[in-house]
């Protein structure tokens, strides 16, 4: 268990702490580690900061249009697909990382700074300074995204402060070890994905040893029938169109309902 400041979590982000084995003392080590993370594959998300780019509705409109065939559900599945894959290439090619244009634009700044003060200088510098505004806003909408904080009104720019809350709840989700079967401790990523396969493995055999984990005898009794038939009707009834856009548009800005569903 460590403890650091907001400071410290700004620079690494990533950092860990460790109890390790007392070997030729009764006191454990402690190794403190602020290594990068190994990146892993991510699922796609809409980036909200997209917006603040024109094209981009070119780029779903166009997408969107795309002759697809098939069933109804596999027509938007498809077509979803290629949206995605389509603004993936767009972010990639066109879009770029909004950190890395304004760590590109502040270097530029400083460059027509050091030079001979002229009109023609200032012109430049002046551009500049808009493009680094509007990328600057884009990395506060990024971080904004992720920071899951409702009751801070848009337009209050506190990228520092979105930042921390993104790193916060990203540590809260990380799994740095985890014991295993043979209470080994595991700490590289495969081998914890390994000992996750294995325990839900043996837990949903047949012949797992249910003195363990036992259920209960009569689970035809663990619902309670609460359901009238016009109940029954209600659930099975399809949903109207404007049923479903209430639905649709009761989502909150920049969240998804489910993994099923890409980011609103």
């Amino acid at each position: 268990m460590g403890v650091g400041n907001s400071d410290w979590l700004a620079l690494y982000p990533h950092s860990s702490v460790n109890h390790l084995t007392p070997i030729a003392s009764d006191h454990r080590p402690i190794l403190i580690s602020t290594c990068i993370d190994q990146g892993i594959h991510s699922p796609f998300r809409f980036e909200a900061m997209w917006l603040e780019d024109n094209s981009i509705y070119d780029i779903v409109n166009n997408s969107w249009k795309t002759s697809v065939t098939g069933s109804p559900p596999h027509r938007l599945a498809s077509k979803i697909k290629i949206v995605k894959q389509d603004l993936k290439v767009w972010n990639r090619n066109v879009f770029g990382n909004c950190f890395s244009k304004a760590k590109d634009i502040k270097q530029k700044i400083e460059v027509i700074q050091h030079l001979e003060k002229t009109d023609s200088n200032s012109l430049i510098e002046k551009d500049l300074l808009l493009e680094l505004d509007g990328w600057l806003n884009k990395a506060d909408i990024f971080w904004r995204q992720r920071a899951k904080e409702r009751w801070i009104k848009d337009g209050d720019a506190n990228t520092r402060y979105f930042h921390l809350t993104t790193i916060i709840h990203s540590r809260y989700n990380k799994i740095n070890s985890i014991s295993s079967s043979n209470n080994q401790i595991c700490y590289d990523r495969p081998s914890i994905g390994v000992c996750f396969v294995n325990f839900y493995s043996r837990l949903f055999k047949t012949d797992f040893n249910q003195n363990l984990y036992p259920f209960p005898d009569n689970l035809e009794n663990l619902f309670v029938n609460c359901f009238s038939d016009q109940d029954i009707l209600t659930l099975n009834a399809i949903p109207s169109l404007n049923e479903i856009k209430s639905v649709l548009f009761s989502f909150a800005d920049h969240k998804s309902p489910g993994p099923a569903l890409q980011e609103i």
